[in-house]
């Protein structure tokens, strides 16, 4: 990447400004119904490691075959089986990631609306506590989630924002990846400084860094 650091950030700044308002909106957690919340908890385990295509066939398939039913612990075998059919990567394992989550959620006696409500609005006590319930599920797809459904300061952190804040040098090019949901935390806490400094909220700054990194050329591309 050739482009100058002040050139970049200013690139940056410029494409959230030109986001659609929508992409950027969160909506309200208290008005979605607990299917809808269902349904994107499955989404955000079903999108680790896969394209989005792929997670949303795959999810489309356990909604017909009526396995995404809220409150309702599916076989894991069943789940397994519609993964299967939709050429999901890797059906077996996340047939257990979304059954036990299902298990660890329900079989608690609550649902995933009154477990937010339990948090209010701190979505950082609401990752830590949906990593911990939910096999399978890191802090970036958790922060997803939680994005989606109406926490506004989760930073989704993934290859492209790490390579926007090691061009910024705030963070060690020798982070590949996120290791620990201390460090996804604390490196969270400089992208929310990095938006606060452009009067950006994070959802739009992230946002932007991540469609800047995408349409830059790669080195040795040109």
């Amino acid at each position: 990447m050739n482009v100058p650091l002040s050139a970049l950030k200013e690139i940056v700044v410029e494409v959230a400004r030109a986001l659609p308002h929508r992409l950027t909106r969160q909506p309200d957690c208290d008005g979605l119904a607990e299917d809808a919340l269902w349904r994107e908890l499955a989404a955000s385990i079903l999108g680790s490691a896969v394209s989005y295509g792929t997670a949303f066939r795959a999810l489309e398939g356990l909604q017909v075959a009526g396995l995404l039913d809220p409150g309702v612990v599916p076989r894991e075998s069943s789940v397994e089986r519609s993964l299967r059919l939709s050429g999901y990567r890797f059906p077996r394992v996340r047939a257990q990631h979304l059954s036990r989550s299902a298990a660890a959620i329900y079989g608690s006696g609550f649902t995933i609306g009154e477990l937010l409500g339990h948090c209010g609005h701190d979505g950082v006590l609401a990752r830590q506590m949906f990593v911990h319930l939910c096999p399978g599920l890191g802090p970036k797809q958790a922060s997803l989630f939680l994005r989606n459904v109406g926490f506004a300061n989760q930073a989704i952190l993934d290859r492209h924002v790490l390579a926007y804040l090691q061009s910024c040098g705030v963070i060690p090019r020798a982070i590949g990846s996120i290791q620990s949901l201390r460090q996804y935390e604390a490196i969270e806490g400089i992208v929310s400084r990095q938006a606060a400094s452009s009067s950006l909220s994070v959802a739009a700054f992230d946002l932007a860094v991540w469609v800047t990194m995408r349409s830059l050329p790669r080195p040795g591309s040109a």
